[in-house]
């Protein structure tokens, strides 16, 4: 087959003669008839300062909706403990906070009960 043969077979194959171009390609591009209005152009809005080295004071809970719960993974890291370690204390061990279940898989403990844990456990090591 032909170069010639190819190129009308196939005209954006690449097989066309260097620098001519298919007639899809010469339509394609839109022209600026002058219908549309110029587009407005906008400022860019200057960005909002946040100072993220500060850490903001977490006010105290006052309802239950405003308390802070930690998944196992979570309390694990916060005392030092494998995540085993906290389910097999949450089973054996009376001292420790008890789970609250708030749906099948998504188990948490409070901070504030951690907190009294804690605090009771350095009181103790003393």
């Amino acid at each position: 087959m032909s170069k010639e043969e190819q190129s009308s077979l196939f005209p954006d194959s690449g097989f066309s003669e260097p620098g001519a171009t298919s007639s899809a390609r010469k339509h394609s591009k839109k022209r600026d008839t002058g219908d549309t209005p110029p587009r407005k152009q906008t400022q860019a809005k200057p960005a909002k300062s946040v100072d993220c080295w500060q850490p903001k004071p977490s006010p105290k809970p006052e309802s239950p909706s405003d308390a802070v719960y930690l998944s196992d993974k979570q309390v694990a890291k916060r005392i030092s403990i494998s995540k085993a370690t906290v389910w097999r204390w949450a089973k054996s061990n009376p001292d420790f906070p008890k789970p609250i279940v708030f749906s099948k898989g998504v188990t948490r403990w409070s901070l504030d009960d951690l907190l009294v844990f804690e605090a009771r456990r350095k009181r103790e090591a003393k």
